[in-house]
Formats: structure tokens, C-alpha cells, sequence
């Protein structure tokens, strides 16, 4: 139709006026729908179509000047605060490596580290300009993909230090607990595809989340197994409380402590004896002072003697060696400094992280959209409770191997994870404001219902249309 070619002719012009292209498709979709309106109207005064669609070509200005007006207005909002942000910590890190390889000789791979961080830098600025709507449009291939490659590489992996290894090359090898760290971001594409459909979306995605907490158990420990769950029942439990699911609130939270008692039940109580053993090991290390308490009572010993600023004095139990803790540039970085420069340093790093997580949060909290509020705070989640793991690590409680200090401390391929995660949580706050999620049209309607000598069970009676 001709009225259709003119409309369409208008929006391609005022699109060619706006650089942001990924704004394009939404703009062109709320020109046509004022411009279809208009037209309805002046039809409906008895108007021809040929006159109405040129009053409303009128009406609507020249496309030029309207596709520059829009241009001003339609842009991505800067994260460049943040990505300076995260580059210093990453220098931060690199700087302290640095010195640990030329101080105490310990034996690292610095160019290594170094091409990670700017192979990460890449990722992180890929996922930034990139579209983190990937997330939610194609979840299901995400998830296969995800559970697919874990377990092809857990079949084959074998196991170092007692962690399951993957080895590409010997240049290219990683922990299979990295993967808990993507887990929590296909797990809001799950959420995202799972919301339209009421109790039974919300069945299929506690299924999710115990084969997941499974997964994350058999490729990493069952420490960060744990952190996966909590972050799991946090982003469900947000999105039952902001009425995202189309479920009666209370019969989600009780869905999901059924969840928990499942995994609880499933997962950790076949381990229940070595869990609180273990709890009462890291609480009070001494109980197992020569087995599995000895680095807890270690540490605790080396930070008794730290001072604030400077050098503290190690132990003559420990002083036959230049410093007794393994793996400083992984595990134990923090304590190391801490005993080595005091603990103004650890004070000063605190205080910074502390900076970058609320800040990250605060931006989260901000978001407009329903996958860019997940995707985000999945991000920070998981972020949060790596940092909070490693800082507790490092102080004597020894709760669960960490992976690394996200940015600081060694490691290739988490680094290169943290921030292509950063990345993506940046192209978040870059273009939210612009993503529109299918809004949930709640229509109440009896899931069992008698009419004309009929028996109906309405399985859509929470979807959203």
C-alpha cells in the first residue's frame, strides 16, 4: 500500500539522521505506531487515506530535523567512569604481580598474566559495545551450550590440587571453577524466557537451578556450588518480590524454600558430616591444627603480628622460609601484603573494592528493564561474593577455595571471565534505558473451572500474553 511506502520511506529518513544504530528499531517502531494513530484519526474525520497519510506526514515534521533531534537525545550514557575503574584495578593487579615475581622470585608466568589482561580488556570492551540482549533472546542455546561444554570438559578433565583441570595447551589451561562464574548469567536467561508462564515457568526454573547447583558442585567445590544456589534464590526471589513471575508471592517464596530444602537434601546433606566439620574447622582452626586447620592457624598467626604500617614479624615457627604461605599470587596475596607492607594496604584495597561494588550496585538498582536489572545484578552477585570469599580467605576463615581476587590476583582465564562479566554488565548501564521487555498482562482466570458438562485445567493461567 502506498500509505504503508510512505511511512516507512519517512522512517528510514529520520534513522539515517541517528549514529546510534541499535536505538534504530525501537525508534522506527514508536514512529510508526504515533504515525498509524494519527492516520486512524484523521480516517475516522472522513479524511481519504492518500490525505490522511499526507496530514500526518505534515504533522510530523521534517525527518531530518526530526531524526537530528532524536539523535541528540537517543545516545548510550558513558560508562567511562566505570571502565576507568575497572583498568585501574586491573593495573593495580598487574603492578602488584609485578612486584611479586621480581620481589620474592616466586615462580609466575608474568607474561601471561599480562596477555590475559589484554585479551580481557578486549573481551570486556566486546561485551560493552556488544548486545546484552543476546541474553534473553536466545537463553535456551545459552544453557545448552553452557551445560554441554561443562560436562564435555568435566569427562575429560583431569584433576590437580584436587580441582578438575582443562588443558588446551600447555600455554591455555584453567580450573573448571570458572565455569561457576558464567553459571549465574545463564541463569537469568532462564529466568527471562521461564516468566511468561506462571507456576509452571517457575517448576522449570527451580529444575534449573538444582541441575545447575549439580554442575556447579561436580566442576568446582561445594563452596562455590553454594554461592551459585544463593545467587540462584536471590535473583528468583527479586523477581517474585517486583511481580515479574505472575505468581501469588507467597506460594513463589514457599516454592522456593522447597528449592533450598531440595539441594540442601540432594547436593550438600550427603556431605553433611565433612560440612560441619568443616565449619567448625574454619571458625576454629586450631581444632585441626596439623591437618585441615593448619593455614587457618597460620594465617591468624602471621596477621597477630602484622602492624599497621610496615613490615610485621613472622613467628620462629615459620621464619625457616621467606615467607611460609604457598601460592602468594593467587590464594594468599592479601596476607602476604598484609604481614609485608601492613594493614593499611589491605585497609586501602577494602576501600576501594567497597567503592567499585557499591557503585556497581547503585547503577543496578537504576535499571528500567527486567533483563538489564538480572543481567546486572547477577553480575555483582557474583562479583561480591568472590571478593568477600577471597578478603575471608585470606583473614584465617577458610570457608571455600577461592577462585581469585577478581582483577588483582593471578589467574588467566577468570581474569579474562571477570571482565568480559564487567563488560557485559557496563552494556547494561550503556543502553537499558532503550530495551523494552514484554510487559506481563495478568489475566485471572481459574486453573480448574466446570462449564457445559466440562471439566477445563487452564495450564496458561498465569501467562503472560
Amino acid at each position: 500500500m502506498e500509505s504503508v511506502e510512505k511511512i516507512r520511506e519517512f522512517k528510514e529518513e529520520v534513522c539515517k539522521q541517528i549514529r546510534w544504530k541499535r536505538v534504530h528499531e525501537p525508534v522506527a517502531r514508536e514512529l510508526e505506531a504515533h504515525m498509524t494513530d494519527q492516520m486512524d484519526n484523521y480516517l475516522s474525520q472522513g479524511d481519504s487515506e492518500e490525505t490522511a497519510v499526507h496530514k500526518t506526514i505534515l504533522e510530523m515534521g521534517d525527518p531530518v530535523t526530526v531524526g537530528m533531534q532524536l539523535d541528540r537525545i537517543h545516545r548510550p550514557k558513558s560508562q567511562i567512569s566505570m571502565i576507568i575503574f575497572t583498568i585501574s584495578l586491573l593495573l593495580i593487579g598487574l603492578l602488584i604481580q609485578t612486584f611479586l615475581f621480581y620481589e620474592s622470585h616466586y615462580p609466575l608466568n608474568l607474561t601471561k598474566q599480562v596477555l590475559s589482561a589484554v585479551l580481557g580488556i578486549g573481551f570486556m570492551f566486546l561485551a560493552y559495545y556488544g548486545d546484552f540482549t543476546i541474553i534473553g533472546r536466545y537463553p535456551k542455546a545459552l544453557f545448552v551450550i553452557t551445560v554441554t561444554m561443562s560436562i564435555g570438559m568435566l569427562m575429560v578433565a583431569p584433576e590437580v590440587n584436587g580441582r578438575p583441570y582443562f588443558f588446551i595447551t600447555s600455554f591455555i589451561t584453567f580450573s573448571l571453577s570458572c565455569i561457576s562464574l558464567v553459571l549465574p548469567l545463564v541463569f537469568t536467561g532462564i529466568i527471562f524466557v521461564t516468566r511468561k508462564y506462571g507456576y509452571i515457568g517457575l517448576f522449570l526454573l527451580n529444575i534449573s537451578i538444582l541441575g545447575l547447583t549439580f554442575l556447579s558442585y561436580r566442576t568446582s567445590s561445594i563452596g562455590n556450588a553454594a554461592f551459585f544456589f544463593a545467587t540462584a534464590i536471590i535473583l528468583t526471589g527479586v523477581t517474585i518480590f517486583k511481580g515479574w513471575y505472575p505468581v501469588k508471592k507467597m506460594v513463589g517464596y514457599t516454592i522456593e524454600l522447597l528449592t533450598s530444602i531440595l539441594v540442601v537434601v540432594g547436593v550438600f546433606l550427603q556431605d553433611s558430616y565433612f560440612i560441619g566439620k568443616h565449619l567448625q574447622i574454619v571458625m576454629n582452626p586450631g581444632m585441626d591444627a596439623y591437618g585441615k586447620g593448619y593455614f587457618g592457624v597460620m594465617i591468624r598467626e602471621l596477621l597477630h603480628n602484622a602492624r599497621f604500617v610496615g613490615k610485621g614479624v613472622i613467628p620462629e615457627a615459620y621464619s625457616n622460609s621467606a615467607f611460609p604461605l604457598p601460592s602468594i599470587h593467587t590464594d594468599y596475596l592479601l596476607t602476604y601484603f598484609i604481614i609485608n607492607w601492613g594493614w593499611l594496604f589491605f585497609c586501602v584495597l577494602l576501600v576501594v573494592f567497597a567503592i567499585f561494588l557499591i557503585r556497581g550496585f547503585c547503577l543496578t538498582f537504576k535499571q528500567k528493564s527486567f533483563l538489564g536489572f538480572l543481567v546486572s545484578l547477577a553480575v555483582m552477585i557474583t562479583l561480591t561474593f568472590e571478593t568477600c570469599n577471597y578478603i575471608a580467605w585470606n583473614l584465617g576463615f577458610m570457608l571455600t577455595s577461592p577462585i581469585t581476587l577478581p582483577l588483582i590476583s593471578y589467574g588467566n582465564v577468570a581474569l579474562c571471565i571477570h571482565l568480559f562479566l564487567i563488560g557485559i554488565m557496563l552494556s547494561v548501564f550503556r543502553s537499558d534505558f532503550i530495551v523494552s521487555d514484554t510487559r506481563l498482562n495478568y489475566h485471572k482466570r481459574n486453573f480448574i473451572k466446570w462449564k457445559d458438562r466440562c471439566l477445563t485445567i487452564d495450564f496458561n493461567k498465569y501467562r503472560a500474553d
